[in-house]
């Protein structure tokens, strides 16, 4: 997993903390926060494991609530 700045699908989010991707090539992608100082790979609060999303295409994914340590 890797980051690659103006490639990478970005969301847009709402004001209440939703948030939603349009128009991601199928494939593989690990979710990344990005906050003014860095970015960093979601990890599953449960799981401690990495959240990675695979994409078909014209599917549609509701990732339902995700939480942030």
């Amino acid at each position: 997993v890797g980051i690659s700045p103006g490639i990478d699908p970005l969301a847009q989010q709402a004001q209440d903390g939703t948030f939603v991707f349009t128009d991601v090539p199928p494939g593989s992608y690990g979710l990344f926060i990005y906050t003014p100082m860095s970015a960093f790979l979601m990890t599953d609060a449960k799981t401690g494991e990495y959240v990675n999303v695979k994409v078909e295409a014209g599917q549609l994914i509701d990732l339902g609530t995700l939480y942030v340590k």
